[in-house]
Order: structure tokens, then C-alpha cells, then sequence
């Protein structure tokens, strides 16, 4: 009679293990939502380059093949492209050594260094998209083989070396070396320095590529999807074949169009899952794997939908259920992720949404070409728009305190410059100035004559522009310690507007050229920037940090729930100073 309870433990305890669940990869697709989507009718482009060294290295076409955009065709220039992707190339430096061996042959050793800056513009060539210039890491080539080295040095953001050694025969040395003056001088051939140009310029290409894709191309990429199958339940066969459903569907998506027409199809999975959800129970252990998978999975499969709202639900049931959490957390920043992307690009009905361009203009040199010119200008106009110039106000001490009226002046922008030393090339360079924003002057009376005094972020001042009745307040942003060993030779201490303030925390604007908004705790004296351009998910998990003390809320943020907008900004500031009364 004793052994009879201990046998019955073991047996639930046999169960409780075996229903379980098991991972399984899916070779699938998914959609890849451009950072910076363009207009819907921008759907044809063509390319335009400057030759390297006065050389046509690679054809226009072999540069359209590089960057191998999906959602845009590649056209000549007379059929009207609807934007253009213009590069150009700077003179590529080479360094060069031949030596004659002892049994005639010759050994040479060629270097080179090369960035491209890339524009992409109207039809016209006078407004500016978007431009960066690309710099690639040094790289060497083997020289018994035509592949690149995995030896590659990591310094970043460095000019692209290349290099290329080798030994060849006094026969073959004219494909690759001319000399003369009794073979005292030398000189590579044309076709063995476009050869090197053309494959420092592809590699090059292949970094743009990338970046264009990931900025303006909307597309289908492959991607490895992780399902799981339950066990040791009714529904175990079913979940099997699950899993070759889905390899069979993705096997026939080749296009975006495809892809959007999966939806439907996935419905018998979906309704599968939720029975499987609402069948078992979480409370029981033997049980509650057996959910999380339904759930994660449901997750997934609203996913591929796009039904991002029902995702989030169903991966948050997953998170509360405490099972893989690595897992559960790395698909549930995948989904905030690509919600964030899907919702810049289409509406809530799925439409294409209407995208307007912010357009640079063409800083001329006479051709008035961004692909001449290479440049852009920003109106002086538009840099001083936020500067305050002898306007009447006042200055309040750190306890709010009126300790000076006058005339206040204070830049938030301009077109000062500074001298920087480009390590690269061991010469001084100048820079557009960010000294801005760093001190306010102040005109008044005193007994008749004018003085000026200066005030800058750690006098603790706040000063106000008695017209607008806007206040500014001064202190610096918290840092990284990345951030802060870059920084150590000044200070980041600036002027904010604010924007509002509530009991515990403050909103402020960042009016320099680095835009955004700036958040800080009252009684702190350092705040913290949010930039415009963070995803939905960074913008919670760097609010969920920063006020964390409100437990509600931050599970909130954690959630993802609020977007990267002024308007959620103000509604999570209210909150939170409401939670911390």
C-alpha cells in the first residue's frame, strides 16, 4: 500500500516531461520594408559614374547588376528613368614595386586606395535624395587565387586598400608592365589598372548595393523561420505536418506578390493553433510548453500576414508564459521591428502610402549637376531659422529666480567651421562647426551704459524670450562610455527649449542640426536624447530605462506599445510623472 502513491507520482511526473515541444526550420521568405521609402510612381532608374583615373572601369549596366534592386528597373538614360543613382569615384592612389629575380622573373606589388561617393537624385541631377560616401576596411588578395583573403585588417571606416602581388615571367611581363628608359621606369598597362580599378570598384559597389537596398528597395529575402511541432499530445501528427505545409507554401513564393498571396493559405495553420491554445491549459505544467509553442507559433504565422496588431498579442501570451525566453523576446523585437517598417510604408487598409521627399538642392560650382558637382547646400536661411538674436527676455537662476533682463542672442546653428586633422592624409581640413547651442549672451543697462554677460549650460541658468515666452534650460546628455571617452575632450552641455514639463520630468527640443527630442527627470542633472530616426523598439527600450521606477509603464514600453512620435512622448511623460506622485 506505501509503494502505490510513489508509483502514481512517477507516472505524472512522466507526463508533466512529455508534452513538450520540439524546434523545427522552415526555409522561408520574407519581406524586407525600405528604411526610406521612395514615392509609388519612382519605379525606374538609371546609373550614372564618373570613369576612375579617366577610365570606364565597369558599365552602367554591371553597376545596375551590383546593386540588384527588386522594386525598381534598371533603364537607359534616354528612357526616362524616374531617379538616378550617380557615383563618383575619387582618383584612385596607387603605389606600385617591381623587382627583377635572379632567374629573370619579375615580382610586382600594387596598392591602392579608393572611396565613391554616391548620390541619388531626380531626373535632373539638381536634387539630392540622399548621398554618403563609402569607405571600405583594407583587404588583401591572395595572390594564388582570385578570391579575397580572409585577412582583413579591422580598423573601420578606413580608405578601401587594395592589393595585388605576384610573380610572372620576362614573357608575360608585358600584359602587366611597361618599361622604359633602359628599364629604369615603369609603368602599369592599361588593361592590367583597369583590371585592379574594376575590382576595387565592384567591392565598393557591393557596400553601396547593400545600402541602397536596405534604404529604398522594397523586396522578398530568404529567411530561416524557426516553428515548433508539439509532442506527446492528439495534436502531434497535425503539428508535423505543419511544418511541411509551410516548407511547400514557401516554395512557391517567388516574388512580393506571392508572398501576399500566402495569407489566406495560412488560415487551416492559424485555427489549428488557437485550438491548440485554447485546449490546453498554462496553469498545468504538464500543459504549458505545449501553449507557449501554439502561441509563439500564432505569433509567426500572423507574422507572415502581416497582421502585426494579432502578432504582438500572441507573442506577448508567449512571453508571460516564462518559456524560452531568449527565443520568445528575439521574435517578439523582430515582429515591433518590422511593424515599425510596414507601417512607414503602408496604411492600415495596406495601401502604398503617399510619400513625400525632402529634397536637397545642389550646392553649384556653375554645371548646377549633383553628379559635377557632388554637393549639397543647405540654406544659410534654413540653418539660422531657431537662432535668437537681441531679443528681450531674462535669466532665471537654478531655483527659478530672475537674476537679469536685457537683449538675449544664442545660436542653435550656422555656417561657422572648424579645423580637424584628417589622420588619413596628415593635413588640416575644415569641418562644418557643432559649437552651437553652447552659451547665451545677454545685453542690459546698468547705470546707464550697456554690458554684456555670457552664461553657459553649468551656470545652472534657465533664460526665457519674454515675446514667445519660450524657456530654455541648459545640461548635458547622459553618454555611453563610448560616447563619453570621445567626448572627453569637451563637453556636450547644451541649451534646450522645452517642450513640456510635467512634476517629475521634462521634455526639451533639441534645436541644433542634430535634432530630436531630449528627455530628463527633474531631479536629474543630465538627460537623455531621443533621436527621430529611432525604431519603435529603441524608442521603448530606451524609455523603459530611463523611467523605470514606474513599473506599469515600463512593462508597457517593454511591450513596445508607444510609437517614436512628440505626441506618445508627452503621453508616456504624463504617465509616468502621474505614477511617481
Amino acid at each position: 500500500m506505501r509503494k502505490l502513491p510513489t508509483i502514481i507520482l512517477l507516472f505524472v511526473s512522466s507526463l508533466a516531461l512529455a508534452q513538450t515541444y520540439s524546434s523545427k526550420t522552415v526555409i522561408a521568405k520574407a519581406p524586407s520594408y525600405p528604411k526610406n521609402p521612395l514615392p509609388e510612381e519612382f519605379t525606374t532608374y538609371s546609373v550614372a559614374s564618373l570613369p576612375v583615373r579617366g577610365i570606364d572601369v565597369l558599365s552602367n549596366e554591371a553597376i545596375a547588376a551590383t546593386l540588384d534592386f527588386q522594386s525598381f528597373e534598371y533603364v537607359t538614360s534616354g528612357e526616362s528613368p524616374t531617379f538616378y543613382v550617380s557615383l563618383k569615384p575619387s582618383d584612385s592612389h596607387i603605389t606600385k614595386n617591381v623587382s627583377i629575380n635572379s632567374d629573370e622573373s619579375i615580382s610586382y606589388q600594387v596598392k591602392t586606395k579608393m572611396t565613391v561617393k554616391v548620390l541619388v537624385t531626380d531626373p535632373t541631377f539638381k536634387k539630392i535624395i540622399y548621398t554618403r560616401p563609402y569607405k571600405l576596411e583594407d583587404r588583401i588578395e591572395n595572390p594564388s587565387s582570385p578570391q579575397q583573403s580572409s585577412l582583413v585588417n579591422k580598423k573601420k571606416d578606413t580608405d578601401f586598400n587594395y592589393e595585388k602581388k605576384g610573380t610572372i615571367s620576362r614573357e608575360k611581363a608585358a600584359e602587366y608592365i611597361t618599361f622604359s628608359d633602359n628599364g629604369k621606369k615603369f609603368r602599369l598597362t592599361d588593361k592590367f589598372l583597369k583590371d585592379i580599378l574594376s575590382v576595387q570598384y565592384e567591392r565598393l559597389l557591393i557596400k553601396v548595393g547593400e545600402d541602397l537596398r536596405n534604404k529604398f528597395d522594397y523586396r522578398l529575402i530568404d529567411s530561416n523561420e524557426m516553428f515548433f511541432r508539439v509532442k506527446k499530445v492528439d495534436e502531434e501528427a497535425e503539428s508535423e505536418v505543419m511544418i511541411s505545409e509551410l516548407n511547400a507554401l514557401f516554395g512557391g513564393v517567388q516574388n512580393i506578390e506571392d508572398y501576399n498571396a500566402l495569407g489566406d493559405k495560412l488560415n487551416s495553420l492559424i485555427s489549428f493553433h488557437e485550438n491548440v491554445a485554447s485546449k490546453y491549459s498554462p496553469e498545468d505544467k504538464k500543459q504549458k510548453k505545449v501553449v507557449w509553442a501554439a502561441n509563439y507559433n500564432l505569433a509567426k504565422l500572423y507574422r507572415i500576414k502581416r497582421d502585426y496588431v494579432k502578432a504582438k498579442e500572441y507573442i506577448k501570451e508567449a512571453k508571460a508564459l516564462d518559456v524560452k525566453n531568449a527565443r520568445t523576446q528575439y521574435e517578439f523585437d523582430a515582429i515591433v521591428r518590422e511593424a515599425d517598417k510596414y507601417d512607414a510604408f503602408f496604411d492600415e487598409n495596406g495601401n502604398r502610402k503617399d510619400i513625400e521627399l525632402n529634397y536637397s538642392e545642389v550646392k553649384s560650382t556653375g554645371s548646377g549637376s549633383a553628379l559635377a558637382d557632388g554637393g549639397e547646400e543647405t540654406s544659410r536661411e534654413e540653418l539660422e531659422k531657431y537662432n535668437i538674436i537681441a531679443k528681450p527676455g531674462y535669466v532665471l537662476d537654478d531655483k527659478g529666480k530672475k537674476i537679469l533682463e536685457g537683449k538675449i542672442t544664442i545660436e542653435f546653428g550656422g555656417t561657422k567651421t572648424k579645423k580637424v586633422l584628417d589622420m588619413d592624409k596628415g593635413v588640416t581640413v575644415e569641418e562644418p562647426s557643432t559649437d552651437y547651442a553652447k552659451e547665451v549672451e545677454v545685453r542690459y543697462e546698468k547705470k546707464g551704459k550697456e554690458k554684456t554677460k555670457t552664461f553657459k549650460p553649468k551656470d545652472e541658468v534657465a533664460f526665457c524670450i519674454s515675446e514667445t515666452n519660450d524657456c530654455y534650460e541648459g545640461f548635458k546628455i547622459k553618454q555611453s562610455l563610448l560616447d563619453a571617452t570621445a567626448l572627453s575632450f569637451g563637453s556636450n552641455a547644451k541649451f534646450y527649449l522645452v517642450n513640456h514639463k510635467t512634476e517629475k520630468v521634462t521634455i526639451y527640443q533639441n534645436l541644433t542640426s542634430d535634432g530630436g527630442y531630449v528627455i530628463k527627470l527633474n531631479k536629474e542633472d543630465k538627460g537623455h536624447k531621443l533621436k527621430t530616426s529611432m525604431s519603435t523598439l529603441d524608442f521603448n527600450k530606451k524609455l523603459a530605462d530611463v523611467l523605470g521606477k514606474c513599473k506599469d509603464l515600463k512593462t508597457r514600453l517593454r511591450d513596445g506599445e508607444f510609437k517614436n512620435t512628440y505626441e506618445d512622448l508627452v503621453k508616456v511623460a504624463d504617465m509616468y510623472s502621474e505614477c511617481r506622485k
